[in-house]
């Protein structure tokens, strides 16, 4: 190659190695990921988990907390004192503080017994990896699928507990039941601490 063309020509390879490289690199954080995944499932460990959360699934726990916050503020503004206790219940008073945070009911939610990784050894093997522009799939040998995303700071990580917090039945309650109080009491939201 000579002259302009093969500037060109080497500056094709140069960004041809640096999207391969570029690739490698996001499989192995994925890879990784994956492995902390399995580490924290193992050890029943909360903070993990949430660490390796992305950001859809801080944002849907912190909105949720906050929806929550602003429930038991309506409740002890508008209802009666022989309604509060039942009605605290119903929107998660029970196990959730004022001014809690997205992580306080994420760690709230866990059941720490019902925490662990698959039995299966196949589903611990990484048959591949699939990289796309913002996201990695680690596919196992058990052709199951986990998905990281690229968060803002960067960094992959998984919505599937999202995805499992989403199917539960007591989700919908829950909504519902926030639902039913932002009825009965209705005004400007109240927010105590936590995400508003």
């Amino acid at each position: 190659m000579s002259g302009r063309r093969g500037t060109v020509g080497w500056t094709l390879v140069a960004l041809a190695v640096a999207a391969c490289a570029d690739s490698e690199g996001r499989e192995a954080e994925a890879r990784a990921g994956f492995e902390a995944l399995l580490r924290a499932l193992d050890d029943k460990d909360a903070a993990a988990l949430w660490a390796i959360a992305d950001d859809e699934t801080h944002a849907l726990f912190d909105g949720l907390a906050a929806e929550m916050d602003d429930a038991l503020a309506r409740i002890d503004r508008c209802y009666p004192d022989g309604l509060k206790e039942q009605a605290r219940r119903a929107v998660g008073g029970g196990y959730l503080f004022r001014g809690a945070r997205g992580e306080d009911l994420f760690r709230a939610l866990l059941d720490p017994a019902a925490l662990q990784g698959p039995a299966n050894p196949a589903s611990r093997t990484v048959l591949r990896v699939t990289v796309e522009s913002r996201e990695v799939s680690v596919i196992t040998a058990t052709y199951d699928s986990v998905r990281f995303t690229r968060d803002r700071d960067g960094r992959y990580r998984t919505d599937l507990l999202m995805q499992a917090f989403s199917r539960e039945p007591a989700l919908s309650s829950l909504r519902k039941n926030l639902d039913e109080v932002r009825r009965v009491c209705p005004g400007p939201a109240e927010h105590h601490g936590g995400t508003p």
